[in-house]
């Protein structure tokens, strides 16, 4: 999603939703209200775990969650997402998985708006991408990039 402009992103603080889609209707929607109401959305289509799985991969295609989840237990690099489908916390042992790949991630996400059905402008969605239509489609990178975090 562009930024938009708004005085809350550039100086003050930030309010920030945090969600996926697993195939709620009402996510378009709840777009809108969010940017309406200044506040910045982090979402992955088709679930969360797409921004894990980019932190080893490019995703291509069109995923469904199990998808993404059946990778990422079978990545040779790492066994910390062998038990994904029980627990999903990011324990101990997935963020020492992920550690160091944080370029990679935002690289392989930002490739992700290449393929969206809508006319997008990669690296960002346009105003007028609908979000239930952007699978796969991942923009944590924002969120960890407003937080200053690095890894």
């Amino acid at each position: 999603m562009r930024s938009r402009s708004c005085p809350l992103w550039d100086n003050g603080p930030r309010a920030w939703c945090l969600f996926d889609y697993d195939g709620d209707g009402r996510v378009d929607g709840l777009f809108r209200r969010a940017v309406k109401d200044g506040v910045r959305i982090g979402f992955s289509h088709p679930c969360l775990e797409l921004w894990w799985l980019l932190h080893f991969q490019i995703v291509t295609g069109r995923p469904d969650s199990e998808t993404i989840k059946k990778k990422l237990r079978g990545l040779s690099s790492t066994n910390a997402f062998h038990g994904l489908s029980k627990n999903k916390r990011l324990t101990r042992s997935r963020w020492e998985a992920l550690e160091g790949r944080y370029v990679t991630a935002r690289t392989n996400a930002e490739k992700l708006v290449s393929q969206c059905e809508c006319p997008c402008s990669p690296p960002h969605h346009d105003d007028g991408c609908v979000p239930s239509k952007r699978n796969p489609s991942c923009n944590l990178a924002a969120l960890v990039d407003s937080l200053k975090i690095t890894y």
